[in-house]
């Protein structure tokens, strides 16, 4: 274990030398700006913090932490703005995402995500089940939207 640490440091000590990293510090802009025509945001445009958040609405991760706004926005107020942007990648991911990009051309991204992610145990296989996504079982009501299984996934950044 020790020798696995050791070994480890000392990888990521001479890559960074190589490539002239001298910091350990985060990036603090974005490689791609907050654009409000593809971005999904909550609080104020001008806030002082900006938290990006990349989600699959499959993952069981992503929907533990995309809980946490109403505390982030307690603790910073309006110091916070909150983005949201697609990168699925479990089997289901995808749709689910134009499915989300749908409920935004209706206003309602905000309440989709919600309901998603409060509701993943619900997306289980069960036996005689054609669907284990519910969103899939419903397909036929986002035609006319631009979703649907086969379409292109939206856009990622």
């Amino acid at each position: 274990m020790v020798l696995a640490t050791v070994l480890g440091w000392s990888i990521f000590k001479v890559a960074a030398r190589r490539w002239g990293e001298e910091t350990a510090d985060l990036p603090m802009t974005l490689d791609s700006p907050v654009d409000p025509e593809v971005d999904h945001i909550r609080g104020p445009e001008d806030a002082r913090l900006t938290l990006v958040e990349f989600v699959d609405f499959e993952c069981p991760y992503c929907a533990h932490a995309t809980g946490s706004w109403e505390d982030l926005h307690g603790r910073f107020g309006d110091d916070l703005r909150y983005v949201v942007r697609h990168l699925p990648h479990h089997p289901h991911g995808p749709f689910a995402a134009r499915a989300a990009e749908a409920a935004a051309k209706q206003e309602m991204f905000w309440p989709w995500l919600d309901f998603v992610f409060t509701r993943q145990h619900a997306r289980r296989v069960r036996p005689g089940h054609r669907h284990p996504d519910p969103c899939c079982s419903h397909a036929h009501r986002y035609q006319g939207m631009g979703v649907s299984p086969g379409s292109p996934s939206p856009r990622r950044r």
